[in-house]
């Protein structure tokens, strides 16, 4: 099965972050109300984030990347550990909820047990 997201794959991955450290916190802080904030908090609303030239503010590959630093270990961490109830809450409007009961009803009945 292949999953592609609603408006942007990056969305999905926003949808589950949660600040780990002082650092990452104040960077969501920065990108939700700074100099140049978005107006609204990207984590709870990704589904706002429909710029599609990369250097937009609201960016979705921008924010991404700001939130994340390049770092694919951190951005692994959130869709494997964030829990599947608030990313399904997150993920309402940008199509990742839709996805994740695609899942769950069409392919985790093809591996489980009958006996």
């Amino acid at each position: 099965m292949v999953g592609v997201a609603h408006t942007k794959r990056e969305c999905w991955v926003i949808a589950g972050f949660e600040p780990r450290t002082n650092n990452e916190s104040s960077r969501l802080r920065d990108l939700k109300s700074g100099r140049s904030g978005l107006g609204f908090d990207p984590v709870v609303h990704s589904e706002r984030l429909t710029a599609t030239d990369e250097s937009a503010k609201k960016s979705a590959k921008r924010v991404l990347n700001e939130l994340m630093r390049g770092d694919p270990l951190r951005e692994q961490s959130c869709w494997k550990e964030t829990p599947l109830d608030l990313l399904c809450r997150r993920g309402e409007r940008n199509g990742l909820t839709r996805f994740l009961s695609e899942i769950r009803d069409r392919l985790c009945p093809l591996f489980s047990r009958t006996d």
